[in-house]
């Protein structure tokens, strides 16, 4: 089955309202900050996956699970982007 293809305001929509404003603030961030989005469906809801375009590692996920909004940020060589991390809201 092909997956529908999804962008940002279809994912903040699902987002509950009170951390919509967070979340607008971290994906404009991470868009400033040379960082590519990747909109998907997924089974348990909209998923967002953030690479950096200088290393094309993956910086960030957002994604849903049954108890709600994930936000997963990788630490692998965390100490090359430290001044990155420190700036995140």
């Amino acid at each position: 089955m092909k997956q529908e293809a999804i962008n940002f305001e279809q994912f903040l929509g699902a987002v509950d309202s009170s951390c919509q404003d967070f979340i607008k603030d971290l994906h404009d961030y991470l868009i400033d900050n040379d960082c590519k989005p990747k909109f998907e469906q997924k089974s348990s809801g909209y998923f967002i996956s953030y690479k950096h375009t200088k290393c094309n590692k993956s910086i960030a996920n957002l994604f849903f699970r049954k108890k709600g909004l994930y936000i997963r940020i990788y630490g692998e060589r965390a100490n090359e982007y430290l001044d990155f991390l420190n700036t995140l809201p």
